[in-house]
């Protein structure tokens, strides 16, 4: 029928119909994200988060540079954490020190082995 009876042509009636479906393929993808963001979401806050190395559990694992014990936590100071017991002790009475120049212990009664040699 024409259109001044009333009645939308059929090519119309095909768009608007490709229009309802391309909305609603919209709609849904758009939900589909949401949902996969929450869940992302809710398995990142449920994924337990890794211990430090220093942590109480597994702080033991660590060995002492100097003779390969088991090392202590010492809170009061952290440089003593690397140590066993009985170098920690000899580090608070200063009988022994870490090297400024290469990062290895020495006692404090002779001069570290990178110092020795040094002609400087």
């Amino acid at each position: 029928m024409d259109m001044a009876g009333g009645l939308t042509p059929p090519s119309d009636l095909i768009e608007n119909n490709n229009l309802i479906r391309l909305e609603t393929i919209i709609t849904v993808i758009f939900t589909i994200a949401i949902i996969a963001l929450i869940i992302f979401a809710i398995k990142t806050i449920m994924t337990p988060i890794p211990k430090d190395k220093k942590t109480k559990e597994n702080f033991n694992n660590d060995k002492c540079p100097i003779c390969g014990e088991k090392t202590e936590e010492y809170r009061d100071n952290p440089r003593q954490d690397k140590l066993c017991r009985v170098h920690a002790a000899m580090f608070r009475d200063d009988q022994i020190a870490l090297c400024k120049y290469c990062g290895s212990w020495y006692s404090t009664n002779e001069a570290c082995n990178c110092r020795k040699f040094d002609k400087s």
